[in-house]
């Protein structure tokens, strides 16, 4: 048909609907997109790339060949006037910031720099160490780069990290920061997430480095002059200073990339590397069962958040939707609230407070920080996984409630829409008693919960050990050979504002 007519077509559709399994790239999606109609796809081919964000950037991915997710998927746009344009305007938005004529001559423009960038490069490296301020147990960052020391040794580079302080237990795993100093054609991989008393070896050090960025969480999420404030304002002002040594990002995701390239002057190569959350390993991990039992004996419904207690990650919030879940729709539920809650006290104590205040009072329990085994035990009686933060760099409880089959049911807000890739359920306005539905919802629709848990079994193939291990190697290869590999993104200088503010800062 004529362009004129396909317009036409375009504009008097409600819905995009394309069960295709594979698309190289997809035009039709983008043809959706202009026209501002919301999509539901598979996810699969170009889909991913194209909505590399899901519902953010305005369709609804189903796990490939999953008949029944597809037809839920239609099911929700048909009835919901307002999910339709709220993804339609966000899939015209990603339209506009990607594929215009504009997007995609900026987007060859980089292509070009990368190459002339990589050709220019003549830094390579004999020795890369990773390097961070301090490694401990039961910390995200500290786990993260243990696990990438079996890459390091099989690619014949030291196993030992470079870190100013250890844990007793894992001392054994760390060497002096001076070592990379008096090491010839040393090449470094620093880990950055809050103000790195290690930054000096910058400078000590000639050789290539690369920057593996955890996210800093923004000072305006704690009170002015306290001490989390304080540490949060001088990381950012310290990521000011030193991103013009690095010469290739490394982010837990494509969020905390962006974030940091806020900071950049000119443009870098970038990577991602996803956590690892593997599956049968969480599943295989020792679990305090007589625990698993006694949560499960009370035939109660049981809503669960894992994750330390601080002001960014809402559990204010969290207490405010159970109270109105209990009240209203189910008063046999109770809220675990799992985690270290020793880091804020005055956020505790204003929680406390909260608490005291709730009707649901009783049944809202603060567990402390608890071993595995424990944490495990949650996850696994756990009806529901509720994530209210209003910032993450990455999350890795969602992923870790993704593999162990608990549906998750998040808050769309900094790098959870790109954790959660189009499983689960994404809440873009916290409307309490809308939500309050919702979860009540995933908790009674068997159908409904099984749908989200196949989403989120193919959600989880991201964050594979391999993958992670391929996408490390070719880190360190570019360090040694300046080689720049096929999962390799450019990343520009971007305008934006650093720490800019959520919609909703109000904490209790």
């Amino acid at each position: 048909m004529s362009e004129e007519r396909l317009a036409q077509c375009y504009a008097e559709a409600d819905v995009l609907i394309a069960p295709s399994v594979y698309e190289s790239f997809g035009l039709v999606y983008l043809e959706a997109m202009r026209a501002a109609l919301p999509v539901a796809t598979f996810a699969s081919g170009g889909a991913n790339e194209i909505f590399t964000a899901g519902e953010e950037h305005g369709a609804l991915l189903v796990a490939p060949g999953d008949k029944a997710s597809m037809t839920g998927a239609v099911d929700r746009l048909v009835s919901s006037p307002e999910l339709r344009e709220r993804l339609g305007v966000r899939g015209r938005a990603r339209f506009e910031a990607a594929f215009t004529d504009t997007a995609m001559a900026e987007a060859t423009l980089a292509f070009y720099e990368q190459i002339q960038a990589a050709r220019q490069s003549h830094r390579c490296a004999k020795v890369v160490y990773q390097v961070m301020e301090a490694l401990d147990i039961g910390d995200a960052v500290s786990d993260i780069t243990r696990s990438h020391v079996r890459t390091m040794a099989r690619l014949g580079q030291p196993s030992e990290i470079l870190a100013r302080y250890a844990h007793e237990s894992v001392r054994h795993e760390v060497a002096p920061l001076w070592r990379a100093a008096y090491t010839q054609q040393c090449g470094l991989i620093f880990h950055y997430w809050n103000y790195n008393g290690a930054a000096w070896l910058l400078q000590a050090v000639s050789g290539p480095k690369a920057i593996y960025y955890h996210n800093i969480t923004p000072p305006e999420f704690f009170p002015r002059g306290s001490h989390a404030y304080n540490q949060s304002s001088a990381g950012y002002a310290q990521l000011k200073e030193i991103t013009g040594y690095f010469d290739l990002i490394i982010g837990d995701s494509r969020y905390n990339i962006t974030e940091l390239s806020k900071f950049l002057e000119s443009p870098r190569p970038s990577l991602t590397i996803y956590p690892v959350v593997d599956r049968q390993t969480i599943q295989a991990a020792p679990v305090d069962t007589e625990l698993v039992a006694a949560l499960r004996a009370r035939g109660e419904v049981n809503i669960v958040f894992v994750g330390r207690v601080a002001p960014n990650k809402r559990h204010d919030r969290l207490m405010e939707l159970f109270d109105y879940y209990y009240r209203e729709i189910n008063r046999r539920a109770h809220l675990w609230l799992v985690g270290n809650d020793q880091g804020h006290p005055e956020y505790r104590y204003r929680l406390e407070q909260l608490r005291g205040s709730l009707a649901s009072g009783e049944r809202i329990h603060f567990t402390g920080k608890v071993a595995a085994a424990q944490m495990y035990a949650y996850y696994r009686a756990a009806d529901v996984f509720v994530c209210a933060s209003d910032h993450e760099g990455f999350c890795v409880p969602i992923a870790e409630a993704m593999a162990l089959d608990v549906p998750v049911l998040a808050y769309a807000a900094a790098a959870v829409p790109e954790t959660m890739g189009g499983a689960g359920l994404l809440v873009h306005e916290w409307d309490v008693p809308r939500v309050a539905e919702l979860l009540n919802l995933v908790i009674r629709d068997a159908s409904l919960r099984e749908r989200i848990r196949a989403a989120q079994y193919a959600r989880l193939r991201s964050f594979s050990a391999g993958e992670a291990q391929q996408r490390m190697t070719a880190a360190i290869q570019f360090l040694l050979t300046g080689e720049v590999g096929l999962n390799f993104e450019y990343v520009r200088p971007s305008i934006q504002q650093i720490g800019a503010a959520s919609s909703t800062r109000e904490l209790v």
